[in-house]
């Protein structure tokens, strides 16, 4: 059920939420943007495809999600409303993270103006006390207006989610791009979006040739990139279709599913899953020069040894996920579906068989 009020007042719709099954469903006001305010983003974005067009379906969770303090969740709202983000806040809480015996260092510094943001890389061992059977890469913020992502990263370390895993090695990049962040900006401070850079760095792009050289020497069995999008009715991924499918499957009890056939008016969705094993994207990765972060890893940081969740038999297929989670929804739901989009993925990795070859590289 869905209503607006009028007036001069921003929209402000009327949901039915409620959250797991045999929940007490209430009705809570929802803020949307104006259509002004979302038109200066969508910019040239195609039409999107959603069912209810009087109202999106929202899923809230009835309490914040136990992984985050409710002073940070304070925080975050307030700082969306404002149109920016304390990046040092979240940079004390990275440094604060117990790791578990990980390590936790500055990669480097991204300039910005009158100052410069480090950059952090988690390095966590697997906790089995034997090599590790897979080796895992965890990006986020690479997008500085898509803030859910730089959040379940970090509260992914918070919580010593990886401690879950004790036979997977982590390699935890929070936020990638502390300047978009902090302005709540989609790309670097020279004004380039950095996942379309990862073919070839340039000035513009330092942050690029910056986590480049921290990634160097190191493999990854699976990858999980966190991003967001604005104009989405419901999550969906970029990924090889039985893992996007994991995904989609464990995500619906904690929100909703781009249920359309399109993303941004002319990517195939299917299910809220954008195939990255179809002839689609096969055609197009031999073709695109403008590298997001999971085609540099695939064709450079991807382990030839150890599980795989490509299916295509291709060592440079992808074997990972880019998760987009819908920002129209409270940030506490956002950082819950991340996680369980990493917890599917983390699930069907464990049932892999290895291949043949030697130790993952991923937490050197």
């Amino acid at each position: 059920m869905s209503g607006a009020l009028g007036g001069d007042h921003p929209p402000v719709f009327w949901h039915k939420v409620g959250w797991g099954e045999g929940s007490r469903a209430t009705l809570i006001p929802t803020v949307r943007a104006t259509g002004e305010q979302r038109g200066a983003r969508r910019k040239a974005k195609g039409p999107r495809s959603h069912a209810n067009g009087a109202g999106l379906a929202l899923y809230a969770p009835r309490r914040p999600y136990t992984s985050l303090m409710a002073a940070d969740l304070r925080e975050v709202a307030h700082a969306e409303r404002v149109g920016g983000r304390d990046y040092d806040a979240l940079a004390m809480r990275v440094e604060g993270a117990d790791l578990h015996g990980g390590a936790l260092r500055i990669i480097g510094e991204q300039p910005g103006g009158h100052r410069t943001y480090p950059m952090y890389m988690a390095s966590l061992p697997a906790r089995s006390g034997k090599a590790p059977k897979a080796s895992v890469l965890l990006n986020g913020g690479t997008h500085g207006d898509e803030p859910a992502g730089a959040e379940a990263v970090v509260a992914f370390l918070e919580a010593d989610i990886a401690g879950q895993w004790p036979e997977f090695a982590f390699t935890v990049m929070p936020c990638t791009n502390p300047w978009g962040h902090a302005h709540a900006r989609r790309e670097g401070p020279a004004g380039r979006d950095l996942n379309r850079a990862f073919r070839r760095a340039s000035p513009r792009t330092p942050e690029v040739s910056i986590i480049k050289r921290a990634l160097a020497g190191r493999a990854f069995n699976l990858y999980v990139d966190c991003h967001e999008d604005i104009d989405a009715p419901g999550l969906y991924v970029f990924a090889p279709t039985r893992l996007g499918n994991a995904i989609v499957s464990a995500v619906a009890a904690t929100g909703p599913i781009h249920q359309g056939d399109l993303v941004d008016g002319e990517i195939p969705l299917n299910g809220g899953v954008v195939a990255t094993d179809s002839d689609r994207s096969r055609e197009r990765r031999t073709g695109w020069l403008t590298w997001p972060l999971p085609y540099y890893i695939a064709r450079y940081r991807q382990a030839h040894d150890g599980p795989t969740l490509s299916d295509e038999g291709d060592p440079r297929a992808l074997s990972g996920a880019t998760i987009e989670t819908p920002t129209f929804l409270p940030m506490h739901q956002r950082v819950a579906m991340h996680h369980a989009a990493i917890d599917a993925a983390l699930r069907l990795l464990r049932e892999q068989p290895p291949r043949d070859g030697g130790t993952a590289r991923g937490a050197l």
